[in-house]
């Protein structure tokens, strides 16, 4: 007999699925509308998923003693969690500026972006850049986290610790594979890998096998779902603030260069190995605390 944690992956992935391409191929229908004008909505499918099967199919909490992780947990975390993410973006950035310089964008052509923007202007360069940061960086992840929880709920809350509970460590695995696999739709629509959508599949396949590890680790860690949402929220705000206003977007090939590419992978994945080494299983934690409940047995 399969065990509640097969049951609850199977119903979750059939939702989130189903509800995710049905989306997905409504956008195509209607003439391939822009991925991102429709993310935000189809980023809290898995949320909605996860709380739908918890609690409808499964009649169980999805606040108080519930595993998806709707708690402060360890406070620290809330800031300690973005900080190093940001350390990390800035460093994958870095990387990738030293490789191809010409990506940096002029402090003239900087100032006509920010004239163009909605943005306000600071007085000198660096004022203006010290708040575009602050707004975009440090203000932006707070403001969208209901967003970004939609993700986190679904994936780290409910299907990576399922997961975990079948299949021990190799769960963190099958679930970045799964996490990837979701986003195929809306990559073949032009998000992220615009020029070959296809082999962006795959590559998208590899970058959330490693950053969903990451983030399962935080989780852990604070035992609060907000502390990878703002993680996650972190990772998306850099990216669209370099994007937006300090490299020539059109000249980043996403497949070598910034968090999408070889060298956003390979960082997320070094850091992957050396959480998935230290991820516990211990009872108590995500996974641990579903296999060792009496839910978690055989059927």
């Amino acid at each position: 007999m399969q065990s509640i944690n097969s049951q609850k992956v199977i119903w979750f992935l059939a939702v989130t699925f189903t509800a995710t391409y049905g989306t997905c191929l409504l956008m195509y229908l209607q003439g391939g509308a822009d991925p991102l004008a429709y993310l935000p909505f189809v980023m809290l499918i898995p949320m909605l998923s996860a709380l739908f099967v918890q609690k409808i199919i499964f009649r169980e909490p999805v606040f108080k003693g519930s595993p998806l992780g709707f708690r402060v947990g360890k406070p620290a975390y809330l800031l300690l969690a973005p900080v190093f993410i940001l350390i990390l973006m800035a460093l994958i950035y870095a990387v990738t500026a030293a490789f191809h310089p010409g990506l940096l964008i002029t402090e003239a052509d900087f100032t006509a972006v920010i004239a163009n923007s909605n943005m306000p202007a600071a007085g000198s360069t660096l004022s203006t850049v010290l708040l575009l940061l602050a707004l975009n960086i440090g203000l932006a992840p707070v403001l969208n986290l209901p967003i970004f929880l939609g993700e986190e709920v679904g994936w780290r809350g409910f299907l990576y610790p399922n997961l975990v509970a079948r299949f021990r460590k190799p769960g963190l695995v099958i679930g970045g594979f799964i996490w990837g696999a979701w986003h195929f739709p809306l990559i073949l629509m032009g998000l992220n890998y615009p020029t070959n959508p296809a082999l962006g599949c795959i590559f998208m396949l590899f970058l959330c096998t490693g950053m969903g590890i990451v983030l399962q680790y935080l989780y852990q860690k604070s035992s609060s779902i907000f502390v990878p949402a703002l993680g996650h929220g972190m990772i998306n705000w850099c990216a669209t603030t370099a994007m937006s206003f300090f490299l020539y977007g059109e000249k980043l090939n996403s497949f070598l260069e910034g968090p999408t590419g070889l060298i956003g992978i390979i960082f997320f994945g070094m850091l992957a190995v050396w959480c998935y080494r230290r991820y516990s299983l211990a009872p108590g934690q995500p996974g641990e605390q579903l296999r060792n409940t009496p839910n978690a047995q055989s059927a």
